[in-house]
């Protein structure tokens, strides 16, 4: 043992002093241990704890980036960076930054789907919302209970978006739609009809699509419960250039007006071929390119006195409206759609309105939330009924018939922003 200390000790010792020795080294590294400690502990308390900077409020967008709907698609995204940087530059919430995530759907169901579990999986967003097409919105549904995301439909319109919300709460309570259901987009028509141009006898035509055959089934009923006579229906290939024939039966029936929903490129062809077949009977398209300025100009004459459904209109809806149209245009260059940005613009601020309400960004709390906005946006009021729809009456949303006279537009209805009255001078 001896021998052993020997060659451990630095220096040398003599035998009968070696316990005497090794109590020395001992008590010599016992002190720079506590030292060491000491100074360990002197620093921690004088160290201030670092916090882990809270982590950004994830908002997921879908929207269609590419394909036939990509211009709208960019208005939408445009729309949502505008409000979330308004929301940063007042300072957030909750103290913490808003930051947008965008994915394209392409507006096709199957990328569309890919695109949000992207966002849910991936980008761990805490809210889900956009979608253009009712197609997309609708193949996502099914995978909101198994993840469990708050999502707000801002354009979409099929009315099956929020009808699971009634049947199975559970599972659908996350489901939200701040846009226009089909309904909606149906009584705004009806009020064309029955209100701005008194209309007793009415012709369907619109696209061969899924989006107008479901307001036909919603428009139908409405009209008929109001004495309305429908005298004919067609349903064109969205392919379709020519429309002298489907003209020409309009003309047979000599309707009072015709209802339109061409949905996409087919709708200024059909608008110019209607002006030029001097069909005596006002036209109103439910949707589709014609509520474009535009197109509206491209057009020239042929738009003349065409009437359409606007969420929103550069009128004072709301203090928030006419700020809305006016920052957009000088942001981005180019005007509003008046529905599926300025929609998705007051999504983005429903969703933080929300989530600042619940003081978290846990799911089933912005849920409570939500069932409890009362938000007034750039679009009008907002809040939700038990669907999770929102609620359509005056004083909360309720649309707006616009005219294209001359390039430009003027709303005709309803009374409260009426910027001239309806006119259809062709014989």
């Amino acid at each position: 043992m001896g021998k052993i200390f020997k060659q451990l000790l630095p220096f040398k010792i003599d035998m009968p002093n070696q316990t005497l020795a090794i109590s020395k080294v001992v008590a010599a590294v016992i002190i720079v241990v506590v030292v060491v400690v000491a100074a360990i502990a002197a620093y921690l308390v004088l160290t201030p704890t670092l916090t882990p900077a809270p982590e950004n409020v994830k908002l997921g967008l879908l929207t269609p980036l590419t394909g036939a709907f990509a211009k709208t698609g960019k208005a939408m995204q445009d729309a949502a960076q505008m409000a979330v940087d308004e929301i940063n530059d007042a300072g957030g919430v909750l103290g913490r930054k808003v930051v947008l995530i965008t994915r394209d759907t392409a507006g096709d169901p199957e990328t569309g789907l890919d695109a949000a579990l992207k966002l849910i999986l991936d980008d761990k967003v805490h809210v889900l919302f956009g979608t253009f097409s009712s197609g997309v919105t609708l193949a996502i549904l099914p995978k909101i209970p198994q993840y469990k995301v708050p999502f707000l439909v801002s354009v979409s319109t099929a009315t099956e978006i929020t009808t699971p919300v009634l049947s199975d709460y559970q599972n659908y309570k996350y489901v939200f739609g701040t846009r226009w259901n089909n309904t909606q987009v149906a009584l705004l028509a009806v009020s064309f009809v029955t209100e701005v141009v008194g209309a007793k006898r009415v012709f369907f035509m619109s696209a061969d699509a899924k989006f107008p055959r479901d307001l036909y089934a919603i428009v139908k009923p409405l009209l008929e419960s109001r004495g309305v006579t429908i005298v004919g229906v067609d349903y064109p290939p969205r392919t379709a250039t020519d429309f002298t024939t489907y003209l020409q039966r309009v003309k047979e029936t000599n309707p009072d007006a015709v209802l339109s929903t061409q949905v996409g490129g087919d709708g200024p062809i059909f608008a110019k071929q209607y002006y030029e077949s001097k069909i005596n009977a006002p036209i109103y398209f439910m949707g589709g390119a014609l509520g474009s300025q535009d197109t509206a100009r491209q057009l020239g004459d042929a738009s003349n006195y065409v009437a359409f459904g606007v969420a929103a209109w550069k009128v004072p809806i709301t203090p928030k409206t006419l700020k809305f149209y006016e920052n957009f245009e000088k942001r981005f260059g180019y005007s509003s759609t008046n529905y599926e940005d300025i929609r998705t613009y007051d999504t983005v601020y429903i969703a933080v309105d929300a989530i600042k309400r619940a003081n978290s960004v846990e799911p089933d709390k912005i849920v409570e939330a939500l069932e409890k906005t009362d938000y007034v946006g750039a679009c009008g009021r907002y809040a939700f009924d038990k669907s999770h729809d929102t609620i359509w009456k005056p004083g909360y949303l309720q649309g707006a018939i616009a005219q294209w006279v001359n390039g430009d537009g003027y709303i005709v209805w309803p009374s409260e922003v009426k910027q001239r009255a309806y006119e259809w001078p062709y014989k």
